[in-house]
């Protein structure tokens, strides 16, 4: 206490009292402060006190003032404690972020937003009342409209928040129905559409002295665009929210990250997600069914030339395969893609662009990828996210298969829906695509689906026989004899990711790193051999051509839960 300034003792008893109703606290606190004989009443008093964090300049001072007294009154004594010239101080104002400058001729009861220990800036000036000191550095300028036509322009602080500025907008344009409930009000614009309250201005690339449209909600100018709010995680592990067009294209986004978080050479980066691995440049974002606020890694690419800024794999390189069979003809769907059915396809054109799709998925999982169990650790996504989306796009495969079958409500029509997976499942075997025949397998035999013992009895012993036959190709029998006879005869193939990731994993729990001292080189060898089994297949190529239509049909298949599924079958 005896180290403690009047304003600090007072601010610790005024949290004591707010923390503590009962006030078993507050005796102690006083005692500690050798301020026991103050009377209850009086400590009662600092209800009308208000603790204020004053920043005048580089310096910033914790000052008390009584709510009711006259702010223009207040500055003689803010002067006084930031040791100002006498009479210097009745050429400044007070000002707050949330009210702009503030009234010399009101009490600082008049604002209900400032409460105990509010930043309040206290500089020279001669603003009006209700505008705000902004840097030039954190500027920006637009022009908001209002329903009745007007408009007029204003500055902005780049990281208020769109919610802080709707604040603001309803106060300089003095909008009674806005000042009393913001949220009743949107701000949109033409790139964007409506704005993310949560989200800051500098998220948006909005350029300056753009147009915003301030209206209540549902009154504000029709727009066709869309934004998707997108988590970007940087190679340091700093993230940010960020707000994007889905009509960008990906590079654009790139480019508009770069601008955001301050980095140079965008040309060398790439955007990756969990979902999708990595995104391509010339595709838009909205082509890609990424959830809002679903995270990114914004990293720099894997390059095999040798610079400084690469990882060189010369050492486990793919094996090259060319493709000698004759493209096939592609079958398009004559529906658009969100209207597209599994009645508007066929078996084998499915099979081509899952296996096309794959390929290109597995083709991009990166040696360093598959070290440390890092697919297993959340904490290591961004390491691995060609991996995960690998992964991801089985489990949707899977339950596509899963929640199709089970969306049909008569029995005749359910299995008709069984029999097309079970041809999908033999295209795929044709094509070597083992990964999505995995994965069509376990949409079979989800348990939600492996009970309708009635939809089973309608199929054809045809049918039957080859579901037969595919289970026991993909069998688990003598850690998958049979199906690791067939990827040791296949040369163009998409492999079954799940067999390497548990060799993965038996190598790196079944041998220590260092033994007696000394590396486990043999622990080393098991690793490389296991990576370049995994490269050795990333080389070869399919020749089919794309058909857009149908791969954003199958990317847009959601994940159903198992109790969803279940329920389902009942």
């Amino acid at each position: 206490a005896e180290y403690m300034g009047i304003e600090d003792r007072m601010r610790l008893e005024l949290t004591a009292a707010r923390i503590d109703s009962k006030g078993a606290m507050l005796p102690f606190i006083q005692g500690c402060l050798g301020t026991l004989e103050r009377a209850t009443e009086e400590v009662k008093e600092t209800s009308d006190k208000l603790l204020l964090r004053v920043l005048c300049g580089d310096k910033s001072r914790v000052l008390t003032f009584l709510r009711s007294a006259n702010i223009g009154e207040s500055r003689a004594a803010a002067g006084r404690k930031f040791e100002l010239a006498t009479g210097a101080s009745d050429g400044f104002q007070f000002s707050s972020s949330s009210d702009g400058v503030l009234d010399n001729a009101l009490t600082w009861g008049a604002y209900p937003a400032l409460t105990n220990l509010s930043e309040v800036f206290f500089k020279a000036g001669n603003l009006e009342v209700g505008e705000w000191e902004i840097p030039e550095e954190e500027r920006v300028f637009y022009r908001v409209q209002v329903p009745d036509g007007s408009s007029k322009m204003m500055p902005f602080r780049k990281t208020q928040s769109v919610r802080e500025a709707k604040e603001m907008v309803a106060k300089k344009l003095k909008i009674a129905d806005a000042e009393a409930s913001p949220e009743s009000y949107d701000l949109t614009c033409d790139e964007y559409g409506q704005m993310d309250d949560e989200q800051m201005l500098q998220s948006y690339a909005i350029k300056s002295k753009s147009l915003l449209f301030f209206a209540p909600k549902g009154d504000g100018p029709a727009t066709k665009k869309s934004s998707i709010v997108l988590r970007v995680v940087c190679d340091d592990k700093s993230s940010r929210d960020i707000v994007f067009q889905s009509t960008q294209r990906i590079s654009d986004c790139i480019n508009h990250i770069g601008v955001t978080m301050g980095v140079l050479e965008v040309s060398k980066y790439e955007l990756k997600c969990v979902a999708f691995g990595r995104l391509h440049l010339s595709h838009s974002l909205g082509s890609y069914s990424l959830a809002p606020r679903t995270e990114v890694y914004f990293t720099r690419r894997n390059t095999s030339d040798g610079g400084t800024d690469c990882v060189n794999y010369t050492l486990i390189r793919p094996r090259i395969v060319q493709s000698d069979e004759r493209v096939p003809k592609p079958k398009i769907p004559k529906r658009r893609p969100h209207l597209l059915t599994i009645w508007d396809v066929e078996e084998a054109e499915v099979a081509r662009q899952l296996t096309l799709m794959d390929h290109e998925a597995y083709s991009a999982i990166e040696p360093i990828e598959l070290l440390d169990q890092a697919w297993t650790k959340q904490k290591y996504a961004y390491r691995c996210a060609n991996l995960l989306a690998f992964i991801h796009r089985f489990n949707r495969v899977a339950c596509w298969v899963a929640y199709t079958i089970l969306d049909e409500p008569k029995v005749r029509r359910r299995a008709q829906v069984l029999k097309f997976f079970i041809g999908l499942a033999a295209e795929l075997k044709k094509l070597n695509n083992f990964h999505a025949l995995m994965a069509v397998l376990g949409g079979l035999g989800n348990p939600a689906v492996s009970r309708l013992k009635h939809t089973k009895a309608r199929l054809g012993q045809s049918s039957v026989k080859t579901l037969e036959s595919l289970e026991k190709l993909m069998s688990m029998e003598s850690g998958y004899t049979r199906y690791r006879t067939a990827l040791a005869e296949s040369q163009l193939c998409v492999p079954y990711i799940g067999l390497f990731l548990t060799d993965l994993i038996f190598i790196e729990d079944g041998n220590q790193n260092v033994v007696d001292g000394l590396i486990h080189w043999f622990k080393w060898r098991l690793l490389r051999n296991a990576i370049s089994n995994v490269r050795s297949f990333q080389g070869s190529k399919y020749s089919f051509e794309p058909v857009e239509s149908l791969q954003i049909y199958l990317n847009s298949q959601k994940i159903a839960d198992d109790k969803t599924l279940y329920d389902m079958s009942m």
